[in-house]
């Protein structure tokens, strides 16, 4: 299987194409869903907010399972959600 690295992150690549390429979606289409982000580290939490907000989504952001999971109690599930998977305490 393709992967590409980031840090600890990795992204999937389906059938050697990005998956933005398989589902592509308009910006008015885009606005309609929420991604939350769930990553301890700063830049990280920073580069991925900064990427998806430009893209066009909702983005709610946390910076630990915690804040996550509170986050969660108060709004509407989100439509995707990225976590850290080595998430600090």
């Amino acid at each position: 299987m393709n992967e590409r690295r980031r840090t600890s992150t990795s992204i999937k690549i389906i059938g050697g194409k990005h998956c933005a390429d398989i589902l592509p979606l308009t910006k008015e289409q885009k606005i309609l869903y929420t991604v939350m982000v769930v990553e301890d580290d700063e830049t990280n939490l920073n580069i991925y907010a900064f990427h998806l907000k430009e893209d066009g989504y909702n983005v709610v952001l946390a910076k630990s399972a915690e804040e996550c999971l509170e986050k969660l109690k108060t709004m509407p599930a989100p439509d995707l959600i990225i976590m850290d998977l080595n998430l600090g305490k």
